[in-house]
């Protein structure tokens, strides 16, 4: 193998430069110590993760306190809500019912229901309670039903969400056999209406 003059004195320099790099290390390393040398690995250890995870933590934690203080101060910017007390709650709850006089479509409408549902109603029982209930009228209403089982809850399903006023009482079922696909029930509703 031949070697032309620019090519060995590159090599002889680059051993050169390799020989004085170990003979500068071994000098660090007589002069540190074994003890120095782990502390200085350590060093190094601690300044590679500090740049890795505690500045990108720290960066983090202050984009998280910018967005806290533009969300509070928004929040103060925002008008409160008045919450009324317990009375002026139990007011505002009785003046979304519907009045006295709606009793008679609430009815209408608990026959569309159950005409919608496949249901005949051959007779029903209204009733009105005695006395008042907190500014509130309650009618008992009382529907024997005979359908099947499937009918009857989607009809109360559907008068539950589509009547606010009403609410479910009691329910009792009765089937005159086990192979029959028709049930007996028995449905009473409370309707609930504001006095005036």
């Amino acid at each position: 193998m031949e070697f032309k003059h620019c090519d060995l004195l590159l090599l002889l320099n680059g051993q050169l430069h390799m020989n004085r790099l170990r003979w500068q290390f071994s000098i660090i390393k007589y002069q540190l110590g074994w003890f120095g040398l782990v502390g200085l690995v350590g060093f190094a250890y601690v300044a590679i993760y500090f740049y890795t995870t505690v500045v990108p933590s720290e960066k983090l934690l202050s984009n998280t306190q910018q967005a806290l203080t533009i969300a509070s101060t928004n929040q103060a910017a925002a008008p409160s809500v008045i919450v009324d007390s317990p009375i002026g709650q139990l007011e505002n709850l009785i003046n979304n019912f519907p009045d006295a006089e709606s009793i008679n479509p609430t009815w209408e409408q608990l026959a569309q229901l159950a005409e919608k549902s496949g249901l005949t109603i051959y007779h029903a029982r209204y009733e009105l309670s005695p006395q008042e209930h907190g500014g509130l009228l309650r009618y008992q209403h009382n529907m024997p039903i005979t359908a099947t089982y499937p009918q009857i809850r989607d009809f109360l399903a559907v008068v539950i969400e589509t009547i606010p006023n009403v609410a479910l009482e009691q329910l009792s079922f009765k089937r005159e056999s086990v192979d029959s696909p028709l049930v007996s029930a028995n449905i009473d509703f409370a309707i609930y209406v504001r006095v005036k």
